[in-house]
This record gives structure tokens, sequence and C-alpha cells, in this order.
């Protein structure tokens, strides 16, 4: 997890800035690219007249045609440049069937049969890191939601509009669940929050040893259910959650980690 004041990841013109969220270095993106027969080159770019720097080309011919993928820079230090890690592995897992996150301690990516670590040092940096990750499993979990609604109050005006994620950041509570699973495994809470005009919070364990797991929450889930559309964000759907095993789940496939866990 970095947060680095005043690097210069942002457009030339642009601020500079203090940003915190995980990170992949552009060695470990190389890693993921090669794993999943792909290749990645970094190079300025220009678009509509402001200059990235180190924008990264994620390109491949092997799985179901050639597919290209961009990404800006988030920052460099010591030499070294760094992307945003949600974009990079939910734009792999879009192309690449075969992607998982593996346990901790040693969390990392599993491609097409090929372990690459994420060099996270401690059990609170990978906390950080997973959290980051819940937006983009959330919406790869329920594309439904997150593929956007447009609103349009006139012909030549509109806005697509996305519902919110709220984080651990806003928790009071905990929920202590038994998942079934060992330890080092990771699961991720899901509950809709309709009075909160359609968002979603969202959290993240690992399972501690028996298979526990300890879970931050605003407000205590009712009930735990399998469907995904029980946790569209409808007022009938209030108290409703789902809870979904992260690791060692297709990350294309979310959907195929729901578990029913036991109440403690």
């Amino acid at each position: 997890m970095l947060c680095i004041p005043g690097t210069d990841h942002e457009p030339l013109n642009g601020l500079g800035g203090c940003q915190e969220n995980a990170l992949l270095a552009l060695s470990t993106v190389r890693q993921l690219a090669q794993a999943a027969g792909m290749t990645a080159a970094v190079a300025d770019e220009t678009l509509d007249g402001q200059v990235y720097r180190d924008a990264l080309t994620i390109s491949t011919g092997l799985h179901e045609g050639t597919r290209t993928i961009q990404l800006p820079s988030q920052l460099r230090r010591d030499g070294e440049v760094y992307y945003s890690a949600a974009t990079v592995l939910k734009s792999l897992t879009e192309i690449v069937p075969d992607a998982y996150l593996t346990p901790l301690p040693r969390l990392g990516m599993q491609v097409s049969g090929l372990n690459v670590d994420f060099g996270l040092a401690t059990a609170s940096e990978a906390q950080r890191f997973l959290d980051d990750l819940s937006f983009p499993l959330v919406t790869t979990l329920l594309p439904e939601v997150f593929e956007g609604t447009a609103e349009c109050p006139d012909e030549k005006t509109c806005e697509f509009v996305l519902p919110t994620v709220a984080s651990p950041a806003t928790a009071q509570l905990s929920r202590r669940v038994q998942t079934g699973l060992p330890a080092g495994e990771v699961v991720m809470l899901v509950m809709p929050e309709p009075k909160d005009g359609g968002g979603y919070y969202v959290a993240t364990a690992p399972v501690q040893a028996g298979g526990w797991a300890e879970l931050r929450v605003r407000e205590q889930p009712q009930q735990f259910v399998t469907d995904t559309a029980a946790v569209l964000a409808k007022p009938e759907n209030l108290g409703h959650a789902l809870l979904v095993r992260m690791t060692n789940t297709p990350l294309n496939d979310l959907a195929s980690g729901i578990i029913q866990p036991q109440l403690d």
C-alpha cells in the first residue's frame, strides 16, 4: 500500500497529490500479463492535449481474438511505476477465464496455473488491498446493477448513475460467521442499503483458524442468502447479505463462490 505526496503520476499539466489505494508494481503487472499469455508495454501517451506518463498497454491475441487494455500510471517511486490493482485485475479477468486470488499470507493471483505474488508485507497491508478490490469485485458479482442507468433530463443531457458502495471505514459493528473454509481464505460480505438510495455495503475479512471470519458491518445482517437477486437494492431486501469466497474462486464467476455460513 503506497501513499506518496507530490508524485508525477498525474498528467504533466495536472496536480500532484497523495493517493492511497491498492497498487501493483509494473514488474508484477508484467508477470501477470506473461502468465496470461499477454504482452505489457509502457510509453508516454498524449490524449486531448494531456500527456500521461508511463501509460500501460496490455494486449493479447490468444484469448478470443486480439484485445488491448490501456491503463494510466498512478505513481513512480524509486524507479518503479505503479498501477491501480483493481483496474489491472478487473481488466485481466475480463479476458482470462482461469484467474483466481490466492489465500493469505501470500496474497496473489493465479493466472493460467501460474502464481504471481503481490508482495504485500503485512496482514494489515493485505487487508487494505482486499478492501480496495471489493468495489470492482462487487461490480463483477452484480453486473446488472453496475452497468449504469442513464438519466436524461433532456435529449442533449445524459448522465450515467451508478450505485454507491460503502466501505468498512463506515462500520462500527462486527459479525462473526462460520465459513467452513480453511484459514487464509478471504470472504466478502455484500449487503444492499435501500435506505441510501440504492447503494451497497461491502466488507472483506480473512478466515481464521477453525473457519471463523469476523466482518465489520454498519448494521447486522438479518439473513444470508445465496441468490444475487435477493440483494438487489430494494426495500424488501433490506437485511439480506451475500457471503462470497473471494479466494480460489474464478474472478469472472464470483457467484460460484457464494456460501451459506453458519451463524455464531
